[in-house]
Formats: structure tokens, C-alpha cells, sequence
């Protein structure tokens, strides 16, 4: 696991800390930090943020145009990122409080590779099976087709990693007559 992941998950749990006890709804605050970060990436603000020749002060310049624009939560804590020259965890950060809000939610984000494209009977069948794996209200399937993994599936749950993949036992079946 990165050390930026780790990090930014710490980060994310204190602005998410400061988040309920200003009883902020979290789902606003997700929202309103992607189009701000989406904004950053057509603008190209995101590049002047991680400029290493810029001081931080020229960067807090750049966004004080923001102050009454957006939440004062979401301005104090990209100041906070500026100052701690971690604005490039931004993005991360996210990430991480959009898990966090699916976890609260009782839903979960299951990233799936197939081999071929799922009928909408499997894609039932892994709902009911992730629903019950993770104790889920809810789950959304990310559905990506990779041909190289043969067969099967490889899932991605958060942190967690389901290969069932023919690819993936092959692999496996390879390293261990190799450690023999």
C-alpha cells in the first residue's frame, strides 16, 4: 500500500471528523469537492498547486478567489493541503471519503475484470454474492473486459482483491513448481 493512500486515508479521517461535527452532509461535500478538483484539472490550477518552484503563499494566492465561492470546510482544507505541501493528495483524499460515505451508506463499489462481457443474470448473481461476502445494502458493479485474464474474474472491494481468474490460478500454479 502507498504511503500517499495511507496518508491521504488519515487526512481524509480528520476532515471527515471536523465534516460531522459541523453536521455537514458528507454526499455535498464529495460533490462539491469533484467539481472543484475537476475544475482545478481543466483549468490546469491542479499543476500550479504541485509546482515545487512555487512558495505556498503564491499558492494560497491562487485559490483565494475560491473563499466565497465554495464551503468554508472544503477552503480550510485545501489551505490546510497547501500548507502541508500535501496538495497532491487531493484526489485521494476523495477517494477515500467517497469509500468512507459508501461504508456509512452500506454500499460498496465492486470493481470487476471479466474475460467477456457479464449477462445481466451474472451480474445479478455477483450482487447477491457481494451483498452477502461484505454485508452490503447495496452494490454498484464496475464492469471492465480484459481479455488476457482468460476466464473467471478478478474483483477489487475497497482494499480487498477476489482473483479467481484462470490467468491468475495459472500464475500461481507457475510460482509454485518454480519454488519446487
Amino acid at each position: 500500500m502507498s504511503s500517499n493512500y495511507v496518508l491521504a486515508k488519515r487526512y481524509a479521517r480528520a476532515f471527515l471528523s471536523i465534516l460531522k461535527e459541523n453536521k455537514r452532509n458528507l454526499q455535498e461535500v464529495v460533490d462539491e469537492t469533484k467539481t472543484i478538483l475537476k475544475s482545478f484539472r481543466e483549468t490546469g490550477l491542479d499543476k500550479v498547486m504541485l509546482n515545487p518552484v512555487l512558495d505556498l503563499e503564491t499558492k494560497k494566492e491562487f485559490i483565494k478567489p475560491l473563499k466565497d465561492k465554495i464551503s468554508s470546510d472544503i477552503f480550510t482544507f485545501l489551505e490546510f493541503l497547501i500548507d502541508k505541501n500535501r496538495f497532491s493528495l487531493l484526489s485521494f483524499v476523495l477517494q477515500s471519503l467517497e469509500e468512507t460515505l459508501n461504508e456509512e451508506s452500506g454500499k460498496i463499489i465492486a470493481n470487476l475484470e471479466v474475460a467477456i462481457p457479464l449477462t445481466d443474470e451474472l451480474k445479478s448473481d455477483f450482487v447477491e454474492y457481494f451483498k452477502k461476502k461484505f454485508n452490503a445494502k447495496t452494490v454498484e458493479i464496475v464492469e471492465s473486459v480484459n481479455e488476457k485474464i482468460i476466464g473467471g474474474f478478478r474483483a477489487k472491494i475497497g482494499d480487498y482483491l477476489i482473483d479467481a481468474s484462470i490467468r491468475g490460478s495459472l500464475e500461481k500454479a507457475k510460482r509454485l513448481l518454480l519454488a519446487n
